[in-house]
């Protein structure tokens, strides 16, 4: 840590700290508006699974779901974004890279059931939409929020076990 003293400019620049304070830095993000296509996945009717068969079990198929989905996503150009619980977010630069990987997803979903502790109970849902999104980048990652994306989440959750639901812009994309 720089001890150094602010000169007074800098002082006037920022209020005094506590030393426990923490310090937001903007200046380490960027933001920007992008069309992208967005993928959304998790486990249908999972969260049940925890407590009927054992946290630890169920803990290691949510894993091997999201490697197998982050697999199954870069063979088709996706960015991985990140995990929310069981789901996986994925962004893609085109809608059709995004079906494709769905599709995948989807029609190879018995090796993810060969392969995880509790495969037998594996079954998706995928929901995909495309349209604007802000891209806010930061040090090491980039996450994506908007209207897009939240359609892509809520079309997983109407999409059931084993289903893809896209949006009408993917249609047209």
């Amino acid at each position: 840590m720089d001890d150094a003293p602010l000169s007074t400019a800098e002082s006037d620049a920022r209020p005094a700290a506590r030393e426990d304070e923490v310090w937001s830095q903007p200046e380490l993000s960027h933001v920007r508006f992008e069309r992208r296509a967005t993928l959304f996945a998790d486990l249908s009717d999972w969260p049940k699974n925890y407590e009927g068969y054992g946290r630890r079990r169920a803990i290691a198929t949510v894993k091997a779901f999201h490697s197998y989905a982050a697999a199954v996503a870069g063979r088709h150009g996706g960015t991985f974004v990140k995990t929310s619980g069981e789901a996986v977010m994925v962004t893609f630069a085109d809608a059709a890279s995004a079906v494709r990987a769905a599709a995948e997803l989807q029609s190879r979903v018995a090796e993810l059931k060969a392969a995880a502790p509790l495969g037998e109970l594996v079954l998706p849902r995928v929901g995909v939409s495309y349209g604007r999104v802000i891209r806010e980048d930061r040090l090491e990652s980039a996450d994506y929020f908007g209207n897009t994306v939240n359609a892509a989440a809520r079309l997983m959750k109407l999409a059931g076990g084993g289903g893809i639901l896209v949006s009408a812009a993917v249609l047209s994309a």
